[in-house]
């Protein structure tokens, strides 16, 4: 997931601060999500989906995005 979320933020021209204010989280608690991989919760992954105009099927994929 975190190669996709940081490949979106960054298309979307967002800081890891601006992503986090947008969701509703603090930035420390968005950068563990991004960097150390861990599991968000459910309404976390949807609201990073919905600032990400996404899924969060597309961003748990393990594909890489194009």
């Amino acid at each position: 997931m975190n190669d996709n979320l940081k490949k979106l933020r960054l298309t979307y021209g967002l800081t890891q601060s601006q992503i986090a204010y947008k969701i509703g989280t603090c930035e420390r608690h968005y950068r563990r999500i991004e960097k150390e991989n861990l599991d968000p919760r459910t309404s976390i992954s949807l609201a990073i989906a919905k600032a990400l105009n996404t899924t969060v099927e597309e961003l748990f994929s393990n594909d890489k995005l194009r």
